[in-house]
């Protein structure tokens, strides 16, 4: 029997699986190392969430937010940080790739010019 295999979280003894309403504002890929930066601390400060921290904030019971992708994997993380240098409120997004993908959202994309 084939397995399936992909990342995600569990979450221990969780009260509920209620979701809110997520507006992704913006799409920002993460390249080398800051993906992996981000999901392994985000309790750290990030240049990328302080440069649009006017781009994250609550409406009612939505959340706006930022979607980090990872510019060398599927995966992304999302994020609303409250105001804070860092992602106060944040979630791991398994195969976010294919989400961005089927909305047809643009993806700024970092065009790296190497002089040699």
């Amino acid at each position: 029997m084939k397995k399936i295999t992909f990342n995600a979280l569990l979450n221990h003894k969780a009260h509920n699986y209620k979701p809110m309403q997520i507006e992704v504002e913006k799409v920002i890929p993460l390249y080398g190392k800051r993906f992996e930066q981000m999901r392994d601390h985000p309790l750290e400060d990030a240049p990328e969430i302080i440069d649009n921290k006017d781009l994250m904030y609550m409406e009612g019971n939505t959340a706006h937010c930022i979607l980090f992708l990872d510019a060398n994997g599927s995966d992304g993380i999302l994020v609303e940080a409250e105001g804070a240098d860092y992602a106060r409120k944040s979630q791991f997004i398994p195969n976010a790739r294919a989400i961005v993908e089927a909305n047809d959202i643009i993806v700024l994309i970092k065009t790296f010019l190497f002089i040699q």
